[in-house]
């Protein structure tokens, strides 16, 4: 049987690489989120609209619960035009722990894993659209929908 080697999807991310495992970078002016992962660490998390998925520093591997990709790794390229695959996507549980208007907790996320990341966890508009979408339908009072 023939091997097919497939490209790697492409993601972009408005977050940096570090050449070297530095502390993470704290950005007071930025969104960051209070969040607990797989109810077992904290960690700051960046909200990022700019990030079309959710990328965390391989650090945090160590933390979850399921320590194996889940998914295949991608191409993400950075804010300075740097590409780097990642180690492969990760699943978690996530818990807001700041005050919002409609609290997650324990929500399934998946986690694009990479070296030296300039902030430990970045929540991209794959997650953030969950976030929307669980406010919105929590609003929802008549939860019949129909199909036209």
């Amino acid at each position: 049987m023939q091997s097919v080697h497939q490209p790697l999807e492409e993601h972009i991310t408005s977050a940096s690489y570090q050449d070297k495992q530095k502390p993470f970078r704290n950005y007071p002016k930025r969104p960051h989120l209070q969040i607990k992962l797989d109810e077992n660490h904290t960690v700051k998390a960046l909200v990022d609209t700019g990030s079309s998925i959710s990328i965390g520093d391989s650090s945090l591997i160590r933390h979850l619960k399921k320590q194996f990709p889940i998914a295949q790794p991608v191409n993400v390229t950075d804010v300075h035009n740097a590409i780097r695959p990642t180690l492969g996507c990760f699943g978690a549980t996530i818990t807001v722990e700041d005050p919002i208007p409609y609290p997650i907790k324990n929500e399934h996320i998946k986690i694009h894993m990479t070296d030296n990341l300039s902030s430990e966890l970045i929540l991209g508009t794959d997650f953030c659209f969950t976030i929307a979408l669980i406010s919105y339908c929590t609003e929802i009072k008549d939860t019949r929908v129909s199909m036209k």
